[in-house]
C-alpha cells in the first residue's frame, strides 16, 4: 500500500535573499515521504510568496490533506505520468494540457493518472473544500491544478520511490557521479558595486554563463554595469542572460530592449508584467534581443496556445511553478511543435537539496549539453545534507556519499 507522509519544515537562508518580491529569510516547505513495500522516496513542495499559482494562507493544511487522501486510496485527478521506467526521457506529454484521457472503467492506473490542466468535474472546490461522498460515488480524485508545487513534490517522491528510493530518479551519467552537470551564475539583487563583485567571484570560480536582473536599478545604473561586464568580458568569454521579471511598460520595454541589445544577451526574460499577450507578442517580433517567457506561463491552461499566440524566442521552465517534470516535458513539446525556434532552459527555485536534486537528475536525462539554471545548493544555513556538490560552476553527485533524512524526522 501506497502512503505519502507530509513534513512541513522552515528553512533559513544563509543570507537575505534579495528578489524582485523582496528579500527571504526563510522559506517553507514541505518534504514529502513516500513509502510502498518498505522502500520510501523523497519529494518536496514549496511556494514562492506573491509568484506561485499556489501561494495561498493554507498552503501546509492543502498539502496535508492531499497526502491525507492519497492515504485513503484516492486516486490522483490531476498528475503528469511518466510513459517509461525511471531514468527514460518521455518521447510524448500524455495528453495535451487540459486532456484528460479515457481509461477502461476501474483500470486504476499505479503512475500518475492524468494531466497538468485537467480538473475533475466532480470537484468544483479548493482542496480542502473536499465535499462529501456518498457510497458508491466515483473515488476521490484530489484536485491538483490549482496546486503545481504539491503535483511536483508527488511526482518526484513517486519516481524516488519507483527507483528503489536511492534519490536516483534518472539513471544517468550525472546521477551515477560520472560527469558533473555545469549551471549559470546567478547575480542576486544588490547595488551595481555588488553585483559586480558577484559577477567578478562567479567568473573567478569558473562560470561562463552569467544571469542578472534588470529593471530594480535605474536604468542608466544598470546599462554602466552592463558596460563594465562587456569590456571586461566579452561576448565570446562570457555569455550573458537577463531577467527583468515584468519591471516595465511595453513603450519602456521597446526603448530599453534596444538599448541593452549592444551587450549581446542571448535573451532577456519577462520584459513586461504578464497577462499582456498581444503587448508581449508585439515585443517578441520586434525586439533586438530575443524574449523568454518566465512569469507569462505560471497561470497558462493552454502551452501550445500561449506559445502559439506570443511566439517567444526562449522559454524558462520552473518545475514547482509549472507543475512539474512531466508538464515541463508539455511545453518542449509544445515549442517544438511551434513552427518557428523556440529555445527551452530549465531553472530550479529555492528548492532543498532533494527538489534540487530531482530538477538536475531530470536536466541531465534530457542529454541537450546545454547549461541550465540549476541552483547550487548553498542557499541554506538548514539544508538536507546530501551528496549534491557546487565547484567551479558545476554540480556533481559523488557515489560515495550519502544523504541524511534524519533532520526533517527530527522536526516532525
Amino acid at each position: 500500500m501506497l502512503t505519502i507522509a507530509p513534513f512541513p519544515c522552515l528553512l533559513h537562508f544563509k543570507h537575505p535573499a534579495a528578489t524582485s518580491r523582496g528579500a527571504l529569510r526563510v522559506r517553507q516547505v514541505v518534504f514529502l515521504r513516500a513509502e510502498r513495500d518498505g522502500v520510501v522516496g523523497w519529494g518536496e513542495c514549496g511556494i514562492v510568496p506573491g509568484l506561485s499559482r499556489d501561494d495561498r494562507a493554507d498552503y501546509v493544511d492543502a498539502v496535508m490533506e492531499i497526502c491525507a487522501a492519497i492515504n485513503r486510496g484516492a486516486e490522483l485527478a490531476n498528475g503528469n505520468r511518466w510513459d517509461g521506467s525511471v531514468g527514460d526521457r518521455p518521447e510524448r506529454w500524455a495528453g495535451s494540457v487540459g486532456d484528460r484521457p479515457e481509461r477502461p472503467s476501474g483500470d486504476r492506473p499505479e503512475q500518475w493518472g492524468g494531466s497538468v490542466g485537467d480538473r475533475p468535474e466532480q470537484w468544483g472546490g479548493s482542496v480542502g473544500d473536499r465535499p462529501e461522498r456518498e457510497r458508491g460515488d466515483r473515488p476521490e480524485r484530489p484536485l491538483l491544478s490549482d496546486l503545481p508545487s504539491v503535483a511536483f513534490g508527488l511526482e518526484t517522491a513517486w519516481l524516488d520511490l519507483a527507483g528503489g528510493g536511492r534519490q536516483r530518479l534518472f539513471d544517468t551519467p550525472f546521477s551515477r557521479g560520472q560527469v558533473a552537470l555545469p549551471t549559470h551564475g546567478l547575480i542576486w539583487m544588490d547595488t551595481p558595486a555588488g553585483m559586480l563583485a558577484q559577477i567578478e567571484g562567479k567568473i573567478a570560480s569558473g562560470c561562463r554563463v552569467i544571469k542578472l536582473k534588470v529593471g530594480a536599478q535605474p536604468f542608466e545604473q544598470e546599462l554602466a554595469l552592463l558596460a563594465e561586464l562587456r569590456r571586461r568580458w566579452p561576448p565570446a568569454d562570457v555569455e550573458l542572460r537577463l531577467d527583468a521579471n515584468g519591471a516595465w511598460t511595453a513603450e519602456e520595454a521597446r526603448e530599453r530592449l534596444a538599448r541593452l541589445a549592444e551587450f549581446t544577451p542571448t535573451f532577456l526574460e519577462q520584459p513586461i508584467a504578464p497577462g499582456q499577450p498581444q503587448a508581449m507578442a508585439a515585443l517578441c517580433a520586434s525586439s533586438p534581443v530575443p524574449i523568454a517567457l518566465d512569469e507569462e506561463m505560471i497561470h497558462a491552461t493552454d502551452p501550445a496556445a500561449l506559445l502559439a499566440t506570443i511566439r517567444p524566442q526562449h522559454i524558462v521552465l520552473k518545475p514547482s511553478l509549472l507543475g512539474g517534470l512531466a508538464a515541463c516535458q508539455g511545453w518542449i513539446d509544445a515549442a517544438g511543435r511551434l513552427g518557428a525556434p523556440c529555445e527551452w532552459w530549465i531553472n530550479s527555485l529555492l528548492e532543498s537539496n532533494i527538489g534540487l536534486n530531482a530538477i538536475a537528475q531530470w536536466s541531465s536525462s534530457l542529454g541537450d549539453g546545454r547549461v541550465h539554471g540549476l541552483g547550487t545548493g548553498q542557499l541554506f544555513a538548514d539544508n538536507i545534507p546530501s551528496p549534491l556538490r557546487y565547484e567551479r560552476c558545476n554540480l556533481t553527485l559523488p557515489a560515495e556519499a550519502a544523504w541524511d533524512f534524519s533532520r526533517i524526522h527530527a522536526e516532525a
